[in-house]
């Protein structure tokens, strides 16, 4: 038996990689292959909580230890081993699957790997790690709008100044190197984003040539975690700090904020970039010499980690939002409360 483990990053069709699989649990079954449930959700959130260690830390954290509380458990360690054993025993799969794209960005330290590491080498000591990096400029963009689905109130600039120094999730020779001092180098397996997802069968299919798992032959999923317009985001910010103006429906209204959520991404995805050329080149910049400890560690038969064009992003920043856009879905929204979101289906 082997354990695959997806750690990411973010934002490089993560959801829809972890959906295609939960989705098709039993064909995968017959295939040997164990998507594990009761893990948290979809993605597997139990994974990170773990590694972190805290509940409190943030939000992913405190969402996976109160599904956890849900089910009568109480130490997320003992949780994720039961759960695990229950399973493993049930179906006895030759490949184990785990996906959270948020392992790129919680885990910080060797030991929050390690925590991770001493669970799942419980069950085999075959574990490869995969991770999918996409240019950091592109990262940043596309993540933006995704604090704003998780309660962010305050719209700033969406790739951080050079000034500021590299944070942890942009810093890929990091990211990697913490990964294979736990895991071992030869078992972390390094994809570039933009190349895998032009390759076929896109990113689930390059996904599962790297897993090393054979296709169902279930229908592809859709694309998920869309990206949103800069009018879609302000009006979750708003709507985020207008939630703290009633603390006792804050259960109810992190629902609705789900359902709009669904509906900002189906109708105001984003169509264009945010950052002039200029700022999305410098901040890629200030990644060089991170990208070129992963090319040379993990990739030194590449010449380069990323291509180097920046032809995608316009001359001017576009942080105003479009008022009379931002209306529109001021009242949709308004609808879709007061008549559910097939109003809009």
């Amino acid at each position: 038996m082997r354990i695959v483990l997806h750690i990411g990053t973010e934002k490089t069709a993560t959801t829809t990689i972890q959906r295609y699989f939960h989705h098709n649990r039993k064909a995968f079954a017959e295939l040997g292959v164990l998507y594990p449930d009761m893990l948290c959700g979809e993605n597997h959130l139990c994974l990170p909580a773990l590694a972190v260690g805290r509940p409190d830390k943030d939000e992913v954290s405190a969402t996976a230890h109160a599904l956890m509380t849900r089910q009568g458990h109480q130490d997320m360690e003992t949780y994720i081993r039961t759960t695990l054993e229950r399973q493993v025993e049930a179906q006895r799969p030759e490949v184990i699957l785990f996906s959270n794209e948020h392992l790129h960005s919680r885990v910080m330290s060797s030991e929050g790997a390690e925590r991770l590491r001493k669970v799942l080498s419980a069950f085999t000591d075959d574990i490869s790690v995969i991770v999918y990096l996409r240019r950091q400029d592109r990262l940043a963009a596309s993540y933006f709008s995704t604090p704003f689905k998780f309660g962010k109130k305050v719209v700033d600039r969406p790739i951080p100044a050079p000034s500021q120094g590299l944070l942890h999730y942009y810093d890929y020779g990091k990211i990697v190197t913490l990964w294979s001092d736990v895991f071992g180098r030869e078992n972390v397996i390094v994809k570039i984003f933009e190349e895998e997802a032009r390759s076929e069968g896109g990113m689930v299919g390059s996904f599962l040539r790297a897993a090393g798992v054979s296709a169902p032959g279930t229908e592809k999923p859709k694309t998920h975690n869309e990206s949103l317009s800069l009018e879609a985001i302000h009006f979750l910010a708003e709507f985020n700090r207008r939630m703290g103006e009633f603390p006792d429906k804050a259960s109810e209204l992190r629902k609705l904020r789900l359902t709009l959520i669904h509906f900002l991404e189906r109708h105001y995805p984003a169509r264009k970039k945010l950052v002039p050329r200029h700022e999305a080149e410098a901040f890629f910049e200030s990644c060089r010499e991170t990208n070129a400890t992963v090319l040379s560690d993990f990739l030194p038969g590449r010449r380069q980690l990323f291509d180097e064009v920046f032809d995608e992003y316009g001359g001017e920043e576009v942080l105003v939002p479009d008022l009379s856009k931002l209306a529109e879905i001021g009242a949709r929204a308004a609808m879709i409360v007061g008549m559910g979101e097939r109003v809009y289906a």
